[in-house]
């Protein structure tokens, strides 16, 4: 072979074997990266499962009210915890979350916290870590506070009742189906455990029951056992409060639930739950919160019946509730103005507007009864609390 052509071999294997080096190379590169993101990964990964255990070590908290364990608690809030060098179940230290909760307390029996918790791993003082965070809403519920639910029926304005219209704030079963076929008389209650039958803020001359109505309850004034009084016509006055001197002023102030709590609930669909403004949008079998924030009128052939909280009721309390023609409906009913009573209710219904609609106040024109029942009303309540904490929004980043 001549030395020319020995020549080219030479640079042809030089040139062959730094391609291989450069392949080798990029390999061995491309594997560094792929090994560093499948690193990543599993830091991002972990980061994220320390952000939910920040969530749930705060959610716990507000579930039972306990903030200790090295939680830091100023007057006011927020309250936040840092936890360091978490450990997994072998005993392994993977990474440190922080988590702040705002509005961790209040003197409402509902209110709504924000949870917000950051994991990092492989711990927040390395250079390279990976951070992830999880912000969520969460209902607090402390318990059914039933005070604001004081008769079968309240009312802020001029009332008319008219028709068969039954109103009882006796304590009633919920499941007994004889309360709402029995004569007013014979309707069958749960003795000396009751409410007023009306309780409203205008005067008797104001408050104007006409037609073959009946109107029982409980003379809540009284001392244990309170007496109860039958459905009959005219009433006891041992069952009606009139010039009452307090009165909520909203569907959460009904509730002593902090505001806005009612439409948030209605919102995230819990439960059955549902908030419209077109009311033809609902489904027939109301259940959860349920809050038509427009008028109402029912009519046709819908049936309304459904079980927990219906809210009719707007930003002038001036949204109306009428032509309620069939059902039964187990809960509190909590409207600006009610017209058109001919449905069922068990357990309580509550009238906000101080300005009468056009035909004042409750018209009862047909047969409806409205039935006072203690569980109705606390299954109502706990319905719409939720259980202690429960989560309404989750958003991830």
């Amino acid at each position: 072979m001549k030395d020319s052509q020995k020549g080219v071999v030479l640079i042809i294997g030089l040139i062959f074997v730094f391609l291989t080096a450069v392949l080798v190379a990029g390999i061995l590169l491309i594997t560094d990266i792929e090994n560093r993101n499948v690193v990543r990964d599993q830091w991002s990964l972990t980061a994220f499962h320390l952000a939910e255990a920040g969530v749930d070590d705060a959610i716990w908290a507000l579930k039972n009210s306990d903030w200790g364990g090295n939680w830091t608690t100023p007057t006011g809030g927020p309250y936040t915890k840092t936890v360091s060098s978490f450990e997994d179940s072998t005993g392994t230290s993977i990474g440190d979350y922080d988590v702040t909760v705002t509005n961790p307390t209040s003197s409402y029996s509902y209110h709504t916290a924000t949870v917000e918790a950051t994991g990092y791993s492989p711990d927040n003082n390395a250079n390279d870590k990976i951070e992830r965070t999880i912000k969520v809403s969460v209902g607090v519920y402390t318990g059914a506070d039933t005070g604001n639910i004081k008769s079968a029926l309240a009312t802020n304005c001029k009332t008319k009742i008219t028709g068969g219209l039954i109103v009882d704030g006796r304590d009633h079963d919920k499941d007994n189906a004889a309360i709402l076929t029995a004569p007013a008389a014979s309707i069958p209650c749960i003795a000396n455990n009751g409410v007023w039958g009306v309780y409203t803020t205008v005067d008797s001359g104001n408050f104007n029951p006409t037609g073959s109505y009946d109107i029982g309850g409980t003379d809540f004034d009284a001392t244990d056992p309170k007496p109860d009084y039958a459905p009959s016509k005219p009433a006891d006055p041992n069952v009606i409060c009139l010039n009452a001197s307090t009165y909520p002023s909203s569907p959460d102030e009904v509730m002593d639930f902090e505001p806005g709590s009612l439409k948030e609930i209605a919102k995230s669909g819990r439960n059955g739950s549902q908030y419209v403004t077109n009311p033809s949008s609902l489904a027939s079998t109301l259940s959860g919160v349920t809050y038509v924030e427009n008028d109402w009128n029912v009519g046709g052939t819908f049936v309304l019946n459904g079980t927990g909280i219906l809210v009719v009721h707007n930003s002038t309390t001036s949204a109306e509730l009428k032509n309620l023609n069939q059902g039964t409906f187990k809960g509190i009913i909590i409207c600006d103005n009610v017209e058109a009573f001919k449905n069922n209710v068990i357990g309580s219904v509550v009238a906000l507007s101080t300005t009468p609609s056009s035909v004042p106040g409750i018209v009862g024109s047909g047969d409806g009864r409205i039935l006072y029942s203690e569980s109705s009303v606390t299954n109502a309540f706990d319905t719409a609390g939720g259980s202690g904490a429960t989560v309404l929004t989750w958003q991830e980043r």
